[in-house]
């Protein structure tokens, strides 16, 4: 196994070293050495899980990472590596890259959604409003390249349909020139997450140990963080729902100071879109059905009609089918909102009518309606 990738590396070394190192040029450069070498070609699962545990050579250039449910070094130089990386969760972030480079699918398949993040207004470099937008969505399988750029102008991210699928990634090092990397919270907020604010954290530490010693004191805490604390605090709060253990009407309370707030209706918009993408993922976790995982691929990284539209008509997949599953999902979701009605689905679908099902089904009136 170290041999295919040992020559791939040497061949990208050589062609970037001719550009000087052009972080720029570098996607380009490893997409069409991934054409010219088709790694996914004999790729086998069962080899190269027994060279992580066998292979000496390969055990010496390994380093910790926390992408990827596996992640596994094939290639690696000063400049560059190569790594190969094992999804079982099915599910990544949406987020930019620190790096440039490229991937392919070496096994299996994922839906793959591309967004931009337009309207930005920052409140620091580790916290930012914007306003998202699908700008694709496609069906990724075995030999499918695309290019990484550096930055904000690649946002994506993909959902893997079998467990596991398996991609590969020749990437360089992380630079200080596109940093910090940013993960995307639809529709309105992009943040650092590995620099989150001491101050923000120490706080909702004690409001959580206070909730325990002295709830009111706790919930005079938090609706005083609701009013007064920063963009980024209000949402780190929002966030971790220590909120919802309170009675209504504090809860009520809460909400109002976080509507008083101009960026209010912004950060409820992102949490409420958080809470129903988990909840898509945890459908996905228990479906086993392919076609419905793969539309509930689509539903968590691409929640827009035309879109949805756009990726199943490039599939050919009739309106009529595209509706079942619909319905198939507002019934693992929402079992006791009752049935919906087919011909409904296929309306919204041909017009943009929206359907009964929107008002009983939670995921489906967060995603399509905002």
């Amino acid at each position: 196994m170290n041999g295919i990738f040992a020559d791939l590396g040497a061949q990208i070394e050589h062609a970037w070293s001719r550009t000087g190192y052009d972080d720029e040029a570098f996607p380009t450069i490893c997409a069409a050495h991934f054409e010219t070498c088709k790694p996914w070609t004999g790729f086998s699962l069962r080899e190269t899980l027994a060279a992580v545990r066998d292979d000496p050579q390969l055990a010496g250039i390994q380093f910790q990472s926390n992408f990827g449910d596996l992640q596994v070094v094939v290639f690696r130089n000063w400049h560059f590596y190569i790594e190969i990386l094992f999804w079982a969760q099915g599910v990544t972030s949406i987020h930019d890259h620190a790096f440039a480079g490229a991937f392919c699918m070496l096994h299996g398949e994922s839906v793959h959604t591309q967004y931009a993040f337009r309207n930005v207004r920052p409140v620091n470099s580790r916290f930012l409003f914007g306003d998202m937008g699908v700008t694709g969505c496609e069906n990724l399988k075995v030999g499918d390249i695309r290019r990484i750029a550096p930055g904000s102008t690649f946002i994506h991210a993909t959902f893997h349909l079998p467990q596991p699928s398996v991609s590969l990634v020749a990437r360089t090092y992380a630079t200080t020139r596109y940093q910090p990397q940013l993960d995307y919270h639809p529709p309105h907020v992009a943040l650092d997450t590995s620099n989150t604010d001491l101050a923000a954290t120490k706080m909702l530490q004690s409001l959580q140990m206070s909730h325990l010693v002295d709830q009111p004191l706790a919930e005079a805490g938090m609706l005083r963080w609701f009013r007064d604390g920063t963009a980024e605090e209000v949402y780190w709060l929002l966030r971790s729902q220590l909120w919802m253990r309170s009675d209504a009407p504090a809860r009520r309370d809460m909400m109002a100071a976080v509507l008083e707030r101009p960026f209010g209706r912004d950060l409820i918009r992102t949490i409420q879109f958080g809470q129903v993408r988990d909840r898509v993922i945890e459908l996905r976790g228990r479906c086993q059905d392919t076609g419905l995982r793969r539309l509930l691929g689509v539903l968590v990284t691409c929640p827009d009609r035309a879109a949805l539209l756009a990726f199943f008509g490039a599939a050919a997949m009739p309106p009529a089918e595209l509706a079942r599953q619909l319905l198939a999902i507002h019934a693992m979701a929402s079992p006791a909102a009752g049935g919906a009605d087919l011909d409904e689905i296929i309306a919204w679908l041909d017009s943009g009518e929206t359907p009964k099902i929107f008002d009983t089904s939670p995921i489906f009136r967060h995603i399509f309606l905002g």
